[in-house]
C-alpha cells in the first residue's frame, strides 16, 4: 500500500514540474511576443511627423517662456491641485 501511495505522490510531483516547465515556457513565449510587439510600435512612431501634424494641422506652437510654470516638490508626498493655475 505504501508503495503504491509513494508511486502516486511521485506520478503527481513529476507532473506538476512538467506542468510549471510548459507554464514557464508559455510565459518566457509571451514576455518575447509582447517585448517585439513593444519594439514594433515603437520603431512605427515618427516624432517629426508627430510635430509636423500637431503644428500645421493642428494650429500647436511651442510654450513660450512666460507660460512655462516650474513646481518643485520637495516631498515624496502627493500632489492635489485644489485650483487651475494660472497667471
Amino acid at each position: 500500500m505504501s508503495l503504491v501511495l509513494f508511486v502516486n505522490r511521485q506520478f503527481r510531483i513529476t507532473d506538476s514540474v512538467e506542468q510549471i516547465a510548459s507554464c514557464q515556457k508559455q510565459l518566457t513565449q509571451l514576455r518575447e511576443n509582447n517585448e517585439e510587439s513593444l519594439n514594433r510600435i515603437e520603431s512605427s512612431v515618427n516624432l517629426d511627423d508627430i510635430k509636423y501634424t500637431a503644428i500645421t494641422e493642428l494650429g500647436m506652437a511651442y510654450a513660450t517662456k512666460d507660460q512655462i510654470v516650474i513646481y518643485s516638490n520637495d516631498s515624496d508626498d502627493y500632489v492635489h491641485q485644489s485650483r487651475e493655475v494660472g497667471r
